[in-house]
């Protein structure tokens, strides 16, 4: 009797850390992937821009080139990037000071070039198909 339930304890055991294998695999391959690592670049590349572009003086324009299958929406403080084909989005923090102006844009691009122009203190954003 005791070695039924000595082995049955070991099949447990090995049934859970085959599971949390799997499950920490699925996490990896997650984070680690190409798109996960583009969208985290991407997220903070586009707000410390926003960030810098508030603070900076005179007028600017930047543009990012063929941006595809993304939506760029900015609400009040906040930067979001989410990929169409997942269903979180990177999110982030805008910095706010008494330069700030509430931004309210939301903007999907497929293969098109994102413009912000700074002009007069008022930030604009624009989207446009690339060729």
């Amino acid at each position: 009797m005791h070695k039924a339930n000595a082995l049955l304890e070991k099949q447990l055991i090995w049934t859970f850390y085959l599971i949390l294998a799997v499950i920490i695999y699925f996490m990896l391959q997650n984070s680690i992937s190409e798109k996960s690592f583009f969208e985290e670049y991407l997220v903070k590349e586009i707000g410390l821009t926003i960030d810098t572009l508030y603070s900076s003086p005179g007028d600017i324009q930047l543009e990012f080139y063929y941006l595809r299958d993304v939506n760029l929406i900015v609400k009040k403080n906040n930067l979001e990037v989410k990929y169409l084909t997942k269903s979180f989005p990177k999110i982030y923090p805008l910095t706010t000071d008494k330069n700030y102006d509430e931004l309210n844009e939301e903007l999907r691009f497929n293969n098109a070039t994102l413009k912000i122009t700074r002009n007069n203190n008022k930030l604009i954003f624009e989207s446009y198909e690339n060729e």
